[in-house]
């Protein structure tokens, strides 16, 4: 969903496909068992977390993006309509 894969990170290579927030050029890596981080060079922004919840990994990835996005742009809306 816009991202490629190199170097051991996932990273973003087209805007408007992914369901989280983010610019063209972050990158990510993420555990199975929850952990994660992933930076945004061009809004200076990232996040690392080390979670045990294998089960809901994908969960708290999508809202920590969400929060971090929101505390730094403004409430993030929908694009799709």
């Amino acid at each position: 969903m816009g991202y490629g894969f190199g170097l051991g990170f996932a990273v973003r290579k087209a805007q408007g496909m992914s369901p989280v927030p983010g610019s063209v050029g972050e990158f990510f890596w993420g555990g199975a068992t929850g952990t994660y981080f992933w930076i945004d060079p061009q809004e200076h922004v990232g996040r690392g977390a080390d979670a045990a919840a294998p089960d809901q990994r994908l969960r708290y990835r999508y809202l920590t993006r969400r929060l971090v996005y929101a505390a730094v742009t403004g409430p993030a809306r929908s694009r799709r309509r």
